[in-house]
């Protein structure tokens, strides 16, 4: 996990939960960014657990931005890309949570993340 150390993974969680049980399943998201030194079995691991509390595993490709510390790192491949998608849709289908169905948000807009159209075509 990147990002500052504000909370631990079990209080993560915890909120997910929290604001699962106030907005519903499927109206919570999280994102999961590939292309950040992490191997596909601990993002398609990450993602169903967080699926499994009804939260979408919003997955995107890494998008380096100059003057960033992340600036010289190389995005993942379309062909990582397109086995990640296809590994976080299966999982949303087999728990039953559908992205199209959220409300609002990133996984409303869909513009930066190629997750709906991956599970537009079930496994």
């Amino acid at each position: 996990m990147i990002c500052p150390v504000k909370l631990n993974t079990k209080d993560y969680f915890k909120a997910w939960k929290n604001a699962v049980e106030l907005f519903g399943e499927g109206q919570v998201s999280t994102f999961i960014i590939a292309g950040l030194g992490e191997t596909d079995e601990s993002i398609l691991l990450g993602a169903e657990k967080t699926a499994r509390i009804g939260v979408i595993p919003y997955l995107l490709p890494l998008r380096p931005i100059a003057g960033t510390f992340f600036e010289k790192v190389r995005p993942p491949t379309p062909g990582r890309m397109i086995k990640l998608y296809r590994g976080v849709a299966e999982t949303l289908h087999k728990i039953g949570l559908d992205p199209r169905e959220s409300k609002a948000g990133c996984v409303r807009c869909c513009a930066c993340s190629a997750l709906q159209e991956a599970f537009l075509f079930p496994p």
